[in-house]
């Protein structure tokens, strides 16, 4: 009997030592989201506070107005809830008319992205036309003129050969500036001769993009861009072998004078 006792006791011990912790009460479900869900549960408690925030502000002024209109029904929370609501779901219905009356109108030029709409192909657009400011091309053009001028001089007596590397400074200074790009200067491109009819003999640096300009050496000045076209005008021969135009060349000399142009 004692042995039996003890064995029980020595069983009871085992059980009672080995025995996980209980955990005693009602267990409290726990709400656990994706990190998705948690964004779409932000976003709908947001609109809720703010609808809900929208019906008391609307039940406000209804009953402010209510003060100078006495006739009107006293509105509760409840009521203006129920009116924001009504108010949506019509302007729902007013929305999916005009969307379907577009496509009535222009059916498959829409198609669904998401929650929107957009166009089925993508309609060309027009280029649009750089916009050119024309007193400073004028002045431009003047400057390449008069530079036009002093070169023709210079192979006019060195039997029809435009300034080496080394002679080009025999060219003022101020005519190489580039108008309203100080200190900036026109490239020039040596070696050739009046014997050369379409050689670009000065172009504009590339600031001006594609709408440089440029002396041929047939004496053509036009724009970078229509040099291989044979629409470019060819200059008169007073403009080549005569006096220089309309002085350009004061302006250019002021210029230089007043230190807003450097020479290189």
């Amino acid at each position: 009997m004692t042995r039996f006792r003890n064995g029980t006791l020595g069983l009871a011990l085992v059980f009672v030592g080995s025995a996980s912790p209980v955990l005693a009460g009602m267990p409290s479900p726990e709400l656990v989201f994706t990190e998705l869900g948690r964004r779409r549960w932000e976003e709908l408690s947001f609109f809720l506070v703010g609808f809900l925030a929208m019906a008391g502000v609307v039940r406000w002024l209804w009953n402010v107005l209510r003060r100078d209109l006495p006739a009107l029904p006293e509105l509760s929370y409840g009521r203006s809830v129920t009116l924001l609501v009504l108010w949506g779901l019509l302007m729902t219905v007013v929305l999916a008319l005009i969307s379907g009356a577009r496509e009535l109108m222009t059916p498959g030029a829409w198609e669904p992205k998401g929650v929107t709409y957009k166009l089925a192909r993508e309609l060309p657009q027009k280029p649009v036309a750089p916009v050119v400011d024309e007193a400073r091309d004028q002045q431009r053009r003047l400057r390449l003129e008069n530079l036009r001028f002093a070169l023709w001089q210079f192979a006019a007596s060195h039997e029809g050969h435009f300034p080496s590397a080394s002679e080009v400074d025999e060219i003022a200074s101020e005519l190489w500036l580039v108008e309203g790009t100080s200190p900036l200067r026109f490239v020039y491109v040596p070696g050739q001769s009046l014997r050369q009819s379409d050689g670009i003999l000065v172009f504009e640096p590339e600031v001006f993009d594609d709408s440089q300009y440029v002396i041929l050496t047939n004496g053509a000045i036009g724009r970078l861009s229509d040099v291989n076209r044979p629409s470019m005008p060819l200059p008169t021969e007073a403009a080549t072998a005569t006096e220089p135009p309309v002085s350009a060349v004061a302006p250019a000399n002021a210029d230089h004078a007043a230190g807003s142009n450097g020479g290189r």
